[in-house]
């Protein structure tokens, strides 16, 4: 250990301290409602469910809205994020040498809005897709259409949480052939 003192005679000396903390930025789907707490619990490990693990089931044949799973953004970062979904809205299988499409609606609701910045979010809940009987598609599936979902701006905490709801045209689909009629939604997240 090496220590030094000087003879500096009367003033002051000067401590300078310094410290950075990065940026947090989860984000991903889960089957329970979400809250901050939860968003961050893992470092957003607990989040990513419904894609990767688990199959949502919906019933194609009610024209209700049917509870998917909800979403989740936390971010202490500066600079500006945005968060876009894919999807096609669409759940397909293939019957034979036929593929067969069901349109369906899929719809956002706000379920939390928390942190100093998250008011100043731009959020956008437009529906997308059209719920519709399902039939042939010929040509190839449809390519996936995407919406931005929020943009994050400002700096401090930032949360946001939605629960996706799809809705079927209902008993029109009936006659469908059977099969596992699958379907994806993405969150895409591009920041700086």
């Amino acid at each position: 250990m090496f220590v030094a003192f000087a003879d500096s005679g009367a003033g002051s000396t000067v401590l300078n301290l310094a410290s950075s903390i990065n940026g947090k930025l989860y984000h991903g789907f889960s089957t329970s409602e979400l809250d901050k707490d939860s968003i961050k619990a893992n470092d957003g490990a607990d989040i990513g469910t419904i894609a990767v693990v688990d199959a949502v089931e919906v019933d194609m044949e009610v024209a209700t809205a049917q509870t998917l799973g909800y979403y989740g953004f936390y971010t202490t970062g500066n600079s500006q994020a945005t968060v876009t979904i894919s999807t096609n809205s669409r759940l397909s299988t293939t019957a034979g040498t036929d593929l067969w499409e069901v349109p369906f609606t899929l719809s956002f609701a706000e379920t939390v809005s928390d942190g100093t910045r998250a008011a100043n979010f731009t959020t956008n809940t437009a529906s997308m897709g059209t719920a519709a009987m399902g039939a042939i598609k010929t040509g190839g599936a449809t390519a996936p259409s995407t919406q931005l979902l929020l943009t994050a701006v400002g700096s401090g905490l930032g949360v946001k949480a939605y629960r996706l709801d799809a809705t079927f045209i209902g008993a029109t689909n009936e006659d469908l052939p059977e099969g596992s009629y699958t379907g994806t939604i993405t969150a895409i997240v591009a920041a700086p």
